[in-house]
């Protein structure tokens, strides 16, 4: 198999673990620490979906982007990178003046790796903000107890997943995943 289309096929799998991660420990906050119940948290992540696509049909910005510029939080990779030292990330990086080789792209997708879960996390926090109305103060608050219900939870999926379960009645499985995308 060629090299990219193995990275494709990674980075696909990549996203749905990390869909599957983020969208369970943020409907355990919600549903612990703001009270929300099992529709509004299935209404509001079924939204997300909104944000993705816009971000998806216009490319000049990216998530994390959005939610900066809307809200005034800043997500970093876990590497404790900024979003502004990437060309992918940022529009008006230098490297997107110039075509990339065949290699370039591979290594700018294999950086973009590390930023999936983030990307996705951007993307729930900005369809909170904009369907809720949180400000960067209640964003950054969230953002915290998604990152403790995570860690707590050592970012298993079957963990997160069996939780929000009980708690929420909500799984974030592949007939949540494919109700989202309509």
């Amino acid at each position: 198999m060629d090299p990219l289309t193995k990275l494709e096929t990674q980075m696909q799998h990549e996203m749905y673990k990390q869909i599957r991660l983020y969208f369970s420990a943020t409907g355990i906050a919600l549903y612990q620490g703001w009270g929300w119940k099992h529709d509004r948290i299935n209404k509001l992540l079924k939204e997300t979906q909104k944000a993705w696509n816009e971000c998806g049909k216009d490319n000049s910005k990216s998530m994390v982007e959005l939610l900066e510029d809307e809200t005034g939080v800043e997500l970093q990779n876990g590497q404790g990178k900024s979003w502004r030292e990437y060309a992918f990330l940022n529009n008006d990086h230098p490297l997107n003046k110039r075509q990339l080789s065949r290699q370039q792209f591979y290594f700018m997708r294999r950086q973009q790796m590390t930023w999936i879960g983030s990307l996705v996390l951007a993307c729930i926090l900005l369809g909170i903000h904009r369907r809720e109305g949180f400000g960067s103060e209640r964003i950054q608050r969230l953002y915290d107890q998604i990152i403790e219900i995570g860690d707590s939870n050592k970012w298993s999926i079957e963990k997160l997943d069996s939780k929000l379960m009980e708690l929420v009645g909500l799984s974030i499985n592949d007939d949540f995943l494919k109700g989202a995308e309509t």
